[in-house]
């Protein structure tokens, strides 16, 4: 499959999901993997490409802030990780700059992050399809910033946030590039452009399809910020057409 990047923009809740069977759901579960952006404006690349950073040069600060990490993370760990992909994916979960970017399997998961907040701004929900994961014997030499192209990544399961929302990862060969400029061959890249108004309305559907924070951060936190949406909105009178 050649390389591609295209962009649609849906105008209707129904388009939406019509869009979604079609194009996604046809295909097996996990070929495709979604992730979404809540501003148009937003672009992939991974958070540790986005940071300005005080050491003398961007390999010297990744390094450092990863090594640090895994120092000093493991008091606060039951489990060591087994090796250093799954060390990056424990440190992006908890906030890390890192050269991982989020992605999940299900695209409705994907809809919830793009919808959920910058009410005025039209959302991004991107698409990739990309089928094969990065390879055992590429874990297994355990380099990840040596890598020399950008693979998918399935990390083992070591937070219930990453299997509340059917994580999978992408994992960058150069995280200051954004993976737009940078399209690995074979790799089928899709915008779906959803337009501001059509926000609140998506909100209601999912949590009415079970996609909400309370589901997707299974803790305190996820179930407060739950609540707190759930008793300050209305029930959709009418799903947009």
């Amino acid at each position: 499959m050649p390389t591609s990047i295209s962009e649609i923009r849906i105008a209707s809740y129904h388009e939406l999901l019509d869009h979604i069977d079609s194009e996604y759901f046809s295909c097996r579960y996990g070929e495709w993997i979604f992730r979404g952006h809540s501003s148009r404006r937003h672009i992939l690349k991974p958070s540790v490409g986005r940071v300005n950073y005080t050491e003398t040069s961007f390999s010297k600060f990744e390094n450092s802030i990863f090594a640090y990490f895994k120092r000093t993370a493991i008091q606060h760990m039951p489990k060591e990780p087994d090796n250093d992909f799954e060390w990056l994916s424990v440190a992006q979960h908890h906030g890390l700059p890192t050269r991982l970017l989020d992605w999940s399997n299900n695209p409705l998961i994907a809809l919830f992050f793009a919808i959920k907040s910058n009410p005025t701004e039209d959302a991004v929900l991107y698409a990739m399809h990309a089928d094969k994961r990065i390879h055992d014997d590429i874990l297994e030499e355990n380099q990840p910033f040596k890598i020399v192209k950008d693979y998918k990544y399935v990390p083992r399961i070591l937070a219930n946030r990453v299997s509340s929302q059917e994580g999978v990862f992408t994992i960058h060969c150069n995280p200051q590039s954004s993976l737009e400029e940078n399209l690995r061959e074979g790799w089928e890249l899709e915008r779906v452009i959803i337009p501001s108004n059509l926000k609140s309305d998506l909100q209601y559907m999912l949590f009415r399809k079970g996609v909400h924070h309370g589901k997707l951060f299974p803790d305190l936190d996820g179930l407060a910020s739950h609540l707190k949406w759930q008793h300050t909105v209305l029930p959709s009178s009418k799903l947009p057409e």
